[in-house]
């Protein structure tokens, strides 16, 4: 989808859904650990609730946010851990929309976070305001995509 489309897409309104449906399905966390091209071995989650989730459509775009726990920002906080990380990243995107936490992985910096968030837009710009806030809990990057269809997280759906 274009730059236009992304801007200019239809925000859902969640209410309209049908009643017996569930904006964020039951989870159903999968443990598996991953070796990168070093030997290295590394832990993650993938949330496999997500697997026929019906409404991927309606929230879009990925957003793969790579935190940093090796520099002096993490370091400084002795009580930083990777799930006081993820729910971090979690509150602040609720905030702004519906937002799907689908997995984690560990890696040699830190660990890497898949989302996937209805608006593009405002979620962007949030995220630019947390790697530059001051008294930020963590430096990251963020890759962020259109991706419909959820192919970013389908190979970790596929992981046992």
């Amino acid at each position: 989808m274009g730059l236009f489309g992304r801007l200019f897409r239809r925000k859902v309104n969640w209410d309209e859904i049908d009643g017996n449906a569930s904006i964020y399905p039951d989870a159903a966390i999968s443990l598996f650990t991953v070796t990168s091209e070093n030997g290295e071995t590394f832990t993650g989650w993938v949330d496999k609730g997500y697997i026929d989730y019906e409404f991927k459509a309606y929230c879009p775009y990925n957003f793969l946010i790579k935190v940093d726990l090796n520099d002096h920002i993490a370091a400084a906080n002795t009580d930083l851990d990777m799930g006081s990380v993820e729910d971090y990243f979690l509150a602040e995107l609720r905030q702004i929309g519906v937002t799907h936490m689908v997995a984690r992985i560990a890696t040699a910096q830190g660990m890497n976070i898949e989302f996937y968030h209805e608006n593009y837009k405002h979620t962007k710009a949030r995220l630019g305001e947390l790697m530059t806030e001051d008294g930020r809990l963590v430096s990251f990057t963020c890759e962020i995509n259109d991706d419909t269809k959820w192919r970013a997280v389908h190979g970790l759906m596929a992981v046992e």
